[in-house]
C-alpha cells in the first residue's frame, strides 16, 4: 500500500510524484525492508514485490540508469546478476521515506487514540494478509 503525501508537501519529482518524473525512476523502493537491504537478483525482487520480473526489469533499469542502484555479478554463480542501491540511491529514498513517514505521523496525530487503535489492528492485519 502506498500513502500519497499530502498535496500541500513538496515531493521530489522521483518518488512517484506523476507526470513531472522524467526517468520514471521510483528509488523509493529502496526504502521497502526486502528490497536492498542486500544485493538481490531480478527474481528475488520481482517475488518481494510481487510483480513480474519484466515490470522488476523496468524499474531496475531505470534505477541503474538514474545512479541509485547498481549491477553486479554474483561472486557465488557468475551467471547471476545481483542489483544494490548505491549512496545516493540510499539518501534519496531515505529522504523520501522520511518525509512520507514525517507526513503519515502528522495525519496520525490529528486522529484520536481510539481511532490509532482501529488503524493499528487494520494495518496488522494487512501486514498478515500481504506476509500469506
Amino acid at each position: 500500500m502506498v500513502i500519497d503525501p499530502s498535496p500541500s508537501l513538496t515531493v521530489p519529482p522521483w518518488t512517484g510524484g506523476g507526470a513531472s518524473e522524467p526517468s520514471g525512476a521510483y528509488p523509493e523502493r529502496f526504502g521497502r525492508r526486502y528490497v536492498f537491504d542486500r544485493p538481490r537478483t531480478l527474481t528475488e525482487l520481482s517475488e518481494d514485490d510481487r510483480v513480474s520480473p519484466a515490470s522488476m526489469g523496468q524499474i531496475v533499469n531505470r534505477l541503474t540508469s538514474a545512479g541509485y542502484a547498481v549491477r553486479t555479478r554474483d561472486p557465488h554463480d557468475g551467471r547471476k546478476v545481483l542489483f544494490s542501491a548505491t549512496a545516493e540511491g540510499d539518501a534519496v529514498a531515505g529522504a523520501a521515506r522520511a518525509q512520507r513517514h514525517a507526513w503519515l505521523d502528522r495525519q496520525l496525530q490529528q486522529l484520536s487514540a481510539e481511532d490509532r487503535a482501529v488503524i493499528a489492528r487494520a494495518a496488522a492485519l494487512f501486514n498478515q494478509i500481504a506476509e500469506s
